[in-house]
């Protein structure tokens, strides 16, 4: 290989304690400027990242509230959030994204609960960056910090109720009860 022989070099160097023509050559990043230089790019990274989404908020004509025409907010629309199919089958959209902590099961089931499904048939999916999936507390798209149930677990369960009732009402009209 091309680069054999200096490798072979190195390695004899440093058995045989001889580590003179080992050094870093001048102007080579030691591991401090490394580091310093990575935590800059991140922080820059990150600070860029940011400037542009503010930007176009700050530049943007002020938005219409969001209330539904029910006088529901996007966040509130049960139609977003929980779908039933003609088998029976129950898909809760959750407004989180789950990275192992188990939250798609676990919002899932506080809405399956209150609208009384059967589990077993009962699937959940992603939203995507609709404003109906924004976090209800903090009004922007946002998983973290361990907040995730104790901030969604009011939001689900009124999708729940308002589904159950919903179907109670229609299943009232249905049978004209």
């Amino acid at each position: 290989m091309i680069f054999e022989a200096p490798v072979m070099r190195r390695l004899a160097q440093q058995l045989h304690g001889d580590t003179a023509g080992l050094a870093a050559p001048s102007g080579a990043f030691d591991r401090r400027r490394f580091l310093k230089l990575s935590a800059l790019a991140g922080t820059a990274g990150f600070a860029l990242g940011l400037l542009p989404a503010h930007a176009q908020h700050a530049d943007a004509a002020p938005a219409a509230p969001a209330v539904a025409p029910a006088g529901l907010k996007p966040f509130e629309q049960p139609g977003a959030f929980i779908a039933i199919d003609r088998h029976g089958t129950t898909t809760i959209t959750i407004n989180r994204m789950d990275m192992g902590q188990g939250i798609e099961t676990g919002l899932a089931m506080v809405a399956a609960e209150e609208l009384d499904a059967d589990w077993s048939k009962v699937q959940s999916a992603f939203g995507n960056s609709a404003p109906n999936y924004v976090d209800p507390v903090m009004g922007m798209h946002l998983t973290g910090g361990s907040s995730s149930i104790k901030d969604s677990y009011a939001q689900y369960r009124a999708l729940g109720a308002r589904v159950r009732a919903m179907l109670v009402a229609a299943a009232a009209e249905r049978w004209k009860a």
